[in-house]
């Protein structure tokens, strides 16, 4: 197909501008030329508390709204994409919102809070032919693609296991930021809020990635056991450490935190028959074999740079017509796994079963969280020493 030298731009459509939004718009202003592509109209509810962000996006020939249903009743028939970068209990009455005004959809991770929703979401852009993408933004790396077509060729052979450990520190103005954290529900829509669907979402999808049997989806979760654990005052959990098994066989660990007082970048470790990869969040991927030689590295880029790429890489795909690396369907593989845990698993205070004190104020951290949790593995000797060192 022969395309024109200077196809239209795509007319892009944002709801938001603040918070995570906020880093979104930044991501998209330094994309937006070499992209070919312009923002159309964008949603902002506070724009007295944004009137720098306004008056930028209304230079840019930008129309700004305050309601995004009165923005996307306006949105002229062509090439559109709606970014949705908002709170997780509105992206399913966005997303479909949007599809049905005919444009595509960047919702930011996790698709949404519910399997329902997912369902729903999932059924409009079948029925409306658009396209539907998800905010998991490291999954748009090359990177990531390059060490899966590693993998599929065998050289380290089968998958046997996946796991993922991190600790982010929150304080109470990151449950307090907003009327969602750490909650289950928002005006009555499903959030389930937590460290595996929120800020180390993304590792998970990674990891479902990593699992599936074809590279074209992400692996079903089939079962879960483990503790989900609340240190902070909360409704949902702050700590994880639970195992998945998925319908392909491979077992999936996550001990993931926000309640130690140490901070620890996320590390993924596969193990396979024959060897084993280990991934440091926007350091480097390294494949061993199974005496621990290196086979091969991969550098890993930071958030910035998956982001601004992964919003090129959408508005192309609105532009060709064609399917992004997260579609819909990939990311309720994420959903799914998410509800497995929230229905087979009750929330334990953190302290209680760990027989630990109480801390002087309810949001004192807990140091050496992750050693305290980390109970003896099955992985053998070379795995568990490059998983923990350095």
């Amino acid at each position: 197909m022969n395309l024109p030298e200077n196809p239209k731009p795509v007319s892009l459509h944002l709801i938001g501008v603040s918070g995570y939004a906020r880093a979104v718009l930044r991501s998209l202003l330094s994309v937006l030329d070499h992209a070919n592509a312009r923002l159309a109209s964008a949603t902002v509810i506070n724009r007295e508390e944004e009137s720098d962000a306004c008056r930028r996006l209304e230079g840019l020939g930008c129309r700004i709204y305050s309601d995004y249903s009165a923005m996307l009743a306006d949105v002229v028939p062509g090439n559109n994409l709606c970014i949705i970068p908002t709170s997780i209990h509105q992206h399913a009455p966005m997303t479909i919102s949007a599809l049905d005004a005919g444009c595509d959809v960047l919702v930011e991770k996790p698709l949404t809070g519910s399997v329902n929703e997912a369902k729903a979401i999932i059924r409009a852009a079948e029925s409306s032919g658009r396209l539907v993408s998800v905010g998991f933004q490291d999954i748009y790396a090359p990177q990531v693609h390059k060490i899966r077509a590693t993998i599929d060729a065998g050289v380290i052979g089968k998958i046997r296991s996946i796991t993922i450990e991190g600790s982010w520190p929150r304080t109470s103005s990151y449950y307090q930021r907003n009327r969602w954290a750490g909650r289950s529900h928002c005006d009555g829509r499903p959030v389930f809020d937590s460290p595996l669907n929120n800020a180390f979402a993304h590792f998970l999808n990674l990891a479902l990635f990593f699992a599936a049997e074809s590279p074209d989806d992400n692996a079903v979760v089939e079962s879960v056991s483990g503790r989900l654990l609340r240190f902070f005052p909360i409704e949902t959990f702050d700590t994880a450490d639970i195992e998945m098994t998925t319908s392909t066989g491979v077992e999936l660990s996550c001990l993931l935190t926000h309640a130690a007082a140490e901070n620890v970048n996320p590390v993924i470790q596969i193990e396979a028959e024959r060897g084993c990869l280990h991934w440091r969040q926007e350091e480097g991927a390294v494949l061993y074999d199974e005496r621990g030689a290196r086979l091969a590295t991969w550098r890993l880029d930071l958030e910035e740079i998956n982001r601004e790429r992964m919003l090129a890489s959408v508005i192309e795909c609105t532009r060709e017509r064609r399917r992004s690396a997260c579609p819909a369907k990939r990311a309720s593989r994420h959903v799914e796994a998410i509800h497995q845990v929230s229905t087979s698993l009750a929330i334990e205070p953190g302290h209680t079963a760990l027989g630990l004190d109480v801390g002087s104020h309810p949001w004192e951290p807990v140091p050496e969280l992750l050693s305290l949790l980390r109970a003896p593995v099955s992985r053998s000797g070379w795995s568990r020493h490059i998983l923990h060192s350095g």
